[in-house]
């Protein structure tokens, strides 16, 4: 059975991908609680915990710390990449990147197909591989088959 914490990023994780200016929309989040503890919730379970008109940052002195996207959300907003499971965990590969040196690969390696898919897309973010267009979704990274630094 799938766990949530199985399926999204870790904390650390979506802490950065916060800081990279990953969309806020996922259903799943991190949420503090007091004492620096977390608690991987869904956003129905914390709307559960809310009364009418009350916001959710607050509440018994919680707040959303960061969205959690699962190892899909992320996948859908890498170009054309591979994936690849071994004893250490998932590889993913994305193959067909230009820079002035010319083409090449980069992979990402984790135990959790999440975080590595994580990784792949922080690495080509930071990189200038991925606009903000496409970071956001406005435009699809599948469109284009390679990838030239700063293209799209």
């Amino acid at each position: 059975m799938n766990t949530p914490e199985s399926i999204c990023v870790s904390l650390e994780m979506a802490q950065r991908l916060k800081s990279a200016g990953w969309p806020q929309e996922s259903i799943f989040r991190w949420i503090e609680l007091s004492d620096e503890q977390f608690i991987l919730w869904t956003k129905s379970d914390y709307e559960g915990t809310m009364k009418e008109d009350e916001e959710f940052d607050g509440i018994h002195g919680w707040s959303i710390f960061a969205d959690a996207p699962t190892a899909e959300e992320i996948l859908r907003k890498l170009p054309m990449h591979s994936i690849h499971g071994n004893s250490k965990g998932y590889i993913v590969t994305v193959d067909d990147l230009h820079d002035e040196k010319g083409r090449f690969a980069h992979h990402e390696q984790d135990f959790s197909l999440a975080n590595a898919a994580a990784a792949m897309f922080l690495f080509l973010s930071e990189n200038k591989f991925l606009s903000d267009l496409c970071i956001l979704g406005q435009i699809d990274p599948l469109v284009s088959p390679s990838f030239t630094r700063g293209s799209i």
